[in-house]
């Protein structure tokens, strides 16, 4: 029987609420493969202990607690979202989840964190760490993961993307549109592989100065390959795309419907301060608060 996990990558305590989000949006779809939580030591253990397990004092929780595995890494508890915005997202935990779900099994692995080979010139304090995303190759205990950002949420089911053939798969990127975006990967883990991105890390450019942009590099025939690597823009919907062009022509964001996972790329974030204002960012914590998503007209 093939080994099947979705996957995620937690290198700091401020993004939190985007695994949440994600791990209930598996959830509400009724996902039944587990999440291999990948997160390095900056992380500390009250949100990995948040994560994997369900929220006390909910008034109407009927998720069981998340299953983890015995050992939920060695971080210092630096005790999470203590004061301003973090703290009115962690109170969001006492929202009244109405839909009976399944919760989903979390797998958390520590990793050593990949640094950033230019980290000195690089324009988002956020991609410091987001080498350590190559970290999801090493993960040879299945045969197929399908990995996700930590600003995605899944909005339909999308266990099709485990028998896809052949891998890695990429949706494209908005721009430019001969490249693909990393937010969503399917893979079969190979450690051979990530020894050879690995050595690749110093000298390979990267066009956005993150790890889309070295993958991009690495797999650099993706757009002339065959069609079962190029997933359909809707696996991997880029927010970008509603910003630029709702407001003018819903016609765009229509043609990508139905929308199976919803990254919000580009910062801030829903969650962060100064965040756009939209129906996509109300989506976002609607699925957060176990409360949606309640605009279906937008997915």
């Amino acid at each position: 029987m093939p080994r099947h996990a979705y996957a995620t990558l937690l290198t700091s305590d401020s993004f939190y609420p985007g695994v949440e989000a994600l791990l209930k949006s598996l959830e509400r779809v009724g996902a039944r493969d587990p999440l291999i939580l990948l997160y390095t030591a900056s992380v500390s253990r009250s949100t990995i202990h948040a994560l994997c397990h369900t929220r006390q004092g909910a008034r109407s929780n009927r998720l069981s607690p998340r299953t983890a595995c015995p050992s939920v890494g060695t971080s210092s508890d630096k005790g999470s979202f203590s004061e301003g915005r973090h703290s009115s997202v962690a109170s969001q935990h006492d929202t009244a989840v109405d839909k009976p779900c399944q919760s989903i099994a979390v797998i958390p692995r520590e990793v050593a964190e990949i640094p950033h080979p230019q980290a000195e010139k690089c324009q988002v304090p956020d991609w410091n760490t987001c080498f350590t995303k190559l970290r999801v190759w090493e993960q040879g205990d299945f045969d197929c993961i399908v990995y996700l950002d930590a600003d995605t949420i899944v909005l339909q089911r999308i266990d099709e993307l485990f028998l896809r053939q052949p891998l890695p798969a990429f949706a494209p990127d908005v721009f430019p549109p001969d490249k693909f975006n990393a937010g969503v990967i399917v893979l079969k883990p190979d450690r051979q592989l990530f020894q050879q991105m690995l050595s690749r890390v110093p000298d390979l450019p990267s066009h956005d100065g993150g790890d889309t942009g070295f993958l991009n590099s690495f797999f650099s025939g993706w757009y002339e390959g065959p069609a079962g690597q190029r997933l359909p823009f809707r696996y991997n919907a880029l927010r970008t795309v509603f910003h630029i062009t709702y407001r003018g022509q819903t016609g765009y964001w229509d043609s990508v419907r139905p929308i199976k996972v919803l990254h919000y790329c580009s910062s801030p974030k829903p969650w962060q301060e100064n965040s756009p204002q939209t129906k996509l960012e109300k989506l976002w914590w609607d699925v957060f608060t176990g409360v949606g998503p309640t605009d279906s007209g937008l997915i």
